[in-house]
C-alpha cells in the first residue's frame, strides 16, 4: 500500500466518530456448557468518565429501554471509553463445594459499521457452598 494511501486512512480515522456500544459473549469453553452472559444484567456506559483507567467523561444514551445508558454518542476515534458490567443474581449455575469460574467476553463496537474496536474478558465466579455442619 503506497504510503499516500496509508496517510489518506489516517487522515480519515483521526476525524470519524462513532457510537460506540459493548455486546457480551459467551466463552464456548466454558464448563458444562455454562452460558457466562447470564450473570450479565446490563453493561453501562460510564458517561461521568473513569479517571483511574483513563476515561473521559462522554455523552451516552440508552438505546435498549431498560434506563441504563449502553451507548456513547460520537465518540472521537481513540478516545478511550469505560463501561460498567452490572451481574445479575446467579440462578443458573448452582454452587458445589469448590468454587466454578465462568468467562464471558466483552466487545466494544462502533458504529456506523458495527466495527469491533476491543475485545475484553469478564470473569464469573460462582462461590462454593461453605455451609457449616
Amino acid at each position: 500500500m503506497s504510503s499516500g494511501i496509508v496517510s489518506a486512512i489516517q487522515a480519515i480515522s483521526v476525524g470519524s466518530t462513532f457510537d460506540v456500544s459493548a455486546v457480551p459473549s459467551n466463552d464456548p469453553s466454558n464448563a458444562n456448557g455454562v452460558d457466562a452472559t447470564k450473570f450479565i444484567k446490563a453493561l453501562r456506559a460510564k458517561d461521568e468518565g473513569d479517571a483511574a483507567n483513563g476515561c473521559p467523561a462522554a455523552p451516552a444514551k440508552d438505546t435498549d429501554g431498560d434506563g441504563v445508558k449502553d451507548t456513547f454518542i460520537a465518540v472521537q476515534a481513540g478516545t478511550p471509553v469505560c463501561f460498567e458490567v452490572i451481574p445479575n443474581k446467579n440462578t443458573t449455575v448452582p454452587p458445589t463445594d469448590v468454587p466454578q469460574f465462568y468467562n464471558a467476553f466483552i466487545d466494544v463496537i462502533g458504529a456506523p459499521g458495527n466495527i469491533q474496536l476491543d475485545r475484553r474478558s469478564v470473569l464469573f465466579l460462582v462461590p462454593p457452598d461453605v455451609t457449616v455442619k
